[in-house]
C-alpha cells in the first residue's frame, strides 16, 4: 500500500513538473500555445485533448528517466528525483525512446483523469492504425518542442535546483551590482538567498 503510494506520489509530481515545464516554454515563445492549438487544429485533435495529452506525455518522459536514473545508480550519490532531469536529455530521450518504454513502472492508482490520458497514449502505442500512430508521434514532435522552447529560455523547472551557482549565475547582469566606490562589477547573490 505505502508502495501505490509512493508511486502515485511520484506520478503527481512528474504531472506538476510537466505542466511548469510547459508554462515556461509558453511565456518564452510568445505564440508557442496558439500554434501548438493550430498544429492540432490541423490535425482534427481538440485543443484541450492535445494540450492534456502533451503534458502527459512530458510527464511520462520525466517519469521515465526517473526509473532510468534509478536503475543506473541504485547506491551511488547521484542526484536523485527530480532534481535530475534535465531538460535536454529528457527532449532527447522523448525522441528516441521506444514509446512502450514510457509507461513502465507507472502507478496504476492514479486520479481518473490522469488514468484515462495514460491509457489514451498506451492505446495510440500498441495501436494497428496508422492514424493513431502518427497522431502520437505528432503529439511527440509538440511535446520535444514544448521542452526545448523551455530549454531555450534558460528556465528549466527542474534543474534551478541543480544550479552550481546556489545563489543566482554570475554570468547574469540581474545578479551583478557596482561597486560605489571603485565603479567595479561584482557578483552579489540576490537576497532571497543571502544570509
Amino acid at each position: 500500500m505505502e508502495t501505490s503510494e509512493a508511486a502515485r506520489r511520484e506520478w503527481e509530481e512528474c504531472r506538476s513538473l510537466a505542466e511548469s515545464i510547459r508554462a515556461a516554454g509558453d511565456a518564452h515563445v510568445s505564440d508557442a500555445a496558439a500554434d501548438r492549438h493550430d498544429r492540432f487544429h490541423t490535425w482534427k485533435i481538440s485543443k484541450e485533448s492535445g494540450e492534456a495529452l502533451t503534458t502527459t506525455l512530458i510527464g511520462l518522459a520525466i517519469h521515465a528517466q526517473l526509473q532510468d536514473q534509478r536503475a543506473a545508480t541504485p547506491l551511488a550519490g547521484a542526484p536523485g528525483g527530480l532534481d535530475g532531469v534535465l531538460l535536454r536529455t529528457l527532449a532527447e530521450s522523448l525522441n528516441s525512446r521506444p514509446r512502450h518504454e514510457l509507461f513502465s513502472g507507472v502507478s496504476q492508482d492514479l486520479a481518473d483523469e490522469d488514468r484515462s490520458r495514460i491509457e489514451a497514449l498506451r492505446l495510440m502505442t500498441y495501436s494497428i492504425r496508422p492514424t493513431a500512430v502518427l497522431s502520437l508521434e505528432r503529439l511527440a514532435q509538440v511535446a520535444r518542442t514544448v521542452i526545448l522552447q523551455t530549454a531555450e529560455a534558460g528556465t528549466d523547472p527542474a534543474r534551478r535546483r541543480l544550479s552550481p551557482y546556489p545563489f543566482g549565475a554570475p554570468n547574469r547582469p540581474e545578479n551583478h551590482r557596482t561597486c560605489p566606490r571603485t565603479n567595479s562589477r561584482f557578483h552579489e547573490p540576490p537576497a532571497a538567498h543571502g544570509k
